[in-house]
């Protein structure tokens, strides 16, 4: 008998060993593929739905932006505020919309040419503060420099930050600025009503302006 013969059984032992590991390194190489792509599967539709969903919220906020943007020229360009910024009848408009719209903004006041409020509503009281200058406002000098819409920065005043978007008024028949309409809208209670607050295991909303400086961080769904 060969020695090849003899050695037949232990050939065939390491060739069955030789196929187990081979079939159980090709199954878990084949696994690991699998589960690799099962998980790129998933972070991509997670992203795709986060995409959306981001993109259904900017869109809102957007278009509540429009409405108080919309609103502020109406008001600027109204009759009573085109007659001054002091008649009872402009007063009680500005009333008037600052209840329409006061599920998103904070406050709808009016500054005269010389940056003095004449009418204001608010949260905290209205007509507070009348008579107040407000002069040394960036965003009051800008709109009265630029003659356009200015939508500030932002304003931090006890743990409360604001934003301010104002309109300056116009006079139709001179052409020279008589003051403006603004409104201010806190950011927290804003980006609130898109979604929820407080729950560490939601994810989160962090919105900047077109400076790409941290504007207000929230919890959104």
């Amino acid at each position: 008998m060969s020695i090849f013969s003899k050695r037949i059984p232990e050939i065939g032992i390491i060739s069955i060993i030789l196929i187990i590991l081979f079939s159980f390194g090709l199954l878990v190489y084949i696994q690991n593929i699998t589960e690799h792509d099962i998980k790129e599967n998933l972070f991509l539709q997670h992203q795709q739905r986060q995409i959306i969903s981001t993109q259904a919220i900017s869109m809102h906020i957007g278009s509540d932006m429009n409405l108080v943007v919309s609103m502020l020229d109406g008001l600027a360009n109204s009759l009573y505020l085109q007659q001054g910024t002091y008649s009872d009848n402009a007063k009680k408009m500005v009333g008037e919309k600052y209840a329409q719209f006061k599920g998103i903004i904070d406050g709808l006041f009016v500054l005269d040419k010389n940056n003095i409020l004449t009418i204001s509503y608010s949260k905290s009281g209205s007509q507070s503060n009348l008579g107040a200058d407000y002069s040394f406002r960036g965003w009051v000098e800008n709109t009265r420099l630029t003659l356009k819409p200015v939508f500030s920065d932002g304003f931090d005043r006890q743990d409360t930050y604001t934003i301010f978007m104002s309109y300056p008024i116009i006079s139709r028949e001179t052409g020279q600025y008589m003051g403006l309409i603004a409104t201010s809208i806190p950011s927290v209670p804003f980006f609130s009503q898109y979604g929820s607050r407080g729950d560490i295991n939601t994810q989160f909303l962090v919105a900047y302006n077109n400076a790409s400086k941290w504007f207000e961080q929230d919890i959104c769904r």
